[in-house]
């Protein structure tokens, strides 16, 4: 699925949206950094390691804009394993330093950060499903690219939350569309995520929340430099 080491270039650009009755406050914020990915084989899943060789974060509130320093972060290690399908399982998070905290929590970025893959091969115009059915993706046509064919796919993931139906509920929506060379794995992939949480009035919540994120993700494999060890 992998080389031994990828990096990647990424950027994610986030607007979250809470309205408590008639008073509605909206944030933004985003990153933006190279990724390094480290696999190695193992039974059943792939273990992997991934870091940051360089990362910037930020936030914008209505009290002003955070820019934390995160050289703590940079090259902390992330660690688990990784399925067929793209899912990882983390085992180990670096330590995140309280500014980065403020800006944004990123403890389990490495468990969503490949884009989800068929357990299978899909010929072009057709698709695969997931067992629950809340995961499609559908392979479109391929493309050529330096004389290299290119498989090109598409996915969509719905998931929700209803916790206590009468009190709270989450829907989450993953778009994405990779860009897949068959000898050396993913080489570009964009999502577009959206999670819409609703907490109803009740004796502790008198008016309601309804908050909404909407995040949009870019990466790409990195080449004209050296980050591996």
């Amino acid at each position: 699925m992998l080389p031994p080491c990828t990096a990647f270039a990424e950027s994610v650009a986030t607007r979250v949206a809470v309205r408590r009755g008639a008073r509605a406050v909206e944030e933004t914020a985003g990153r933006q950094g190279i990724a390094v990915l480290v696999t190695r084989a193992a039974p059943e899943r792939l273990r992997f390691e991934a870091w940051y060789d360089s990362l910037v974060v930020w936030r914008e509130t209505p009290a002003g804009r955070l820019l934390p320093d995160t050289d703590g972060l940079v090259g902390g290690r992330w660690a688990g394993r990784l399925s067929e399908t793209g899912d990882a399982a983390l085992s180990t998070r670096p330590f995140m330093p309280p500014g980065v905290l403020d800006a944004a929590d990123l403890s389990d970025t490495f468990a969503d950060f490949l884009p989800p893959l068929p357990a299978g091969p899909v010929a072009p115009g057709s698709h695969w499903q997931a067992d629950d059915g809340r995961l499609v993706v559908e392979r479109l046509a391929d493309s050529v690219s330096a004389g290299r064919a290119l498989g090109r796919y598409r996915w969509r993931r719905l998931r929700a939350a209803p916790g206590d139906s009468l009190t709270f509920g989450q829907r989450t929506d993953d778009l994405g569309w990779l860009v897949w060379d068959p000898s050396s794995g993913p080489l570009a992939w964009r999502r577009e995520v959206t999670v819409q949480a609703t907490m109803r009035g009740g004796p502790r919540v008198s008016d309601g929340v309804e908050t909404l994120v909407v995040q949009a993700v870019n990466v790409r494999r990195v080449t004209d430099r050296v980050v591996c060890p």
